[in-house]
């Protein structure tokens, strides 16, 4: 059995481990996973489309992850990322996603850019905690945080490039996102249509089916039945919906 102590080169093995999921969604890989000290189960891929998504991840260079909350598209996102800038593929991971409140104002945020964007960033920090076992604080530092509002004249080449929340971009926001691409790039695009705090000009879906057929692009629709986030999310949901039919009628 593989032993692991404490210090940082070995953490930084672990962590290696536990993002190669190819490896894990195998028979002898879920044997190791046991043997492994630290390793999270909920790094195997648990629904059809996130195993979809990682057939189609090094066949395609736009990726787009589609489908309402809870579905675990953002966790398979840095997980991607995350997995290839450990094993060498790219050289580096940036993350981005736009700046919109969820109907409340919050005000000036004090700080440098960083500070500014942690409670965007949150979110990503949350995933790492679930599939690492080193404080995500010191994964973030391998990874560029880049708002859209300064993307303008980026190239994103080597790299893998998450933009989440994407429901919340306008159609200009996700071209600009889209056009950053460069070589040896790979970009994931994330997002729920359906729970858009726009209110108007929700793009996602609709930007995503314009590109569905080119042979670059991938598209990956999770739907209600592959909610995991909470036994009890699927009925919320699912009720929420069927509200929201009545009361558009």
């Amino acid at each position: 059995m593989l032993q692991l102590g404490s210090s940082p080169c070995k953490k930084y093995v672990v962590v290696f481990l536990t993002v190669v999921t190819n490896i894990w969604d195998t028979p002898v890989g879920v044997k190791m996973a046991k043997a492994i000290k630290g390793l999270n189960p909920v790094l195997l891929p648990i629904n059809e489309a996130q195993k979809e998504s990682e057939k189609i991840f090094n066949k395609k260079d736009v990726i787009f992850l589609l489908g309402p909350a809870g579905t675990g598209k953002t966790h398979q996102a840095v997980k991607l990322a995350l997995s290839s800038h450990l094993n060498g593929k790219c050289r580096r991971v940036i993350l981005s996603r736009p700046m919109v409140e969820c109907g409340e104002k919050m005000g000036f945020l004090p700080g440098d850019i960083n500070q500014k964007l942690a409670p965007w960033v949150a979110p990503i920090e949350d995933v790492l905690r679930r599939i690492t076992t080193i404080n995500p604080q010191e994964v973030m530092k391998a990874m560029e945080i880049i708002p859209l509002a300064v993307m303008r004249g980026r190239t994103f080449d080597d790299c893998v490039a998450i933009l989440d929340e994407a429901q919340n971009c306008t159609w200009e926001q996700l071209k600009l996102f889209i056009t950053r691409l460069g070589k040896g790039g790979k970009l994931i695009i994330c997002g729920d249509p359906d729970q858009s705090d726009l209110r108007q000009n929700n793009s996602l879906e609709y930007f995503a089916k314009s590109l569905e057929n080119l042979d670059c692009v991938g598209y990956i629709k999770f739907d209600e039945s592959m909610i995991v986030r909470h036994p009890s999310l699927l009925s919320i949901v699912t009720a929420l919906k069927d509200a929201e039919r009545l009361k558009a009628k």
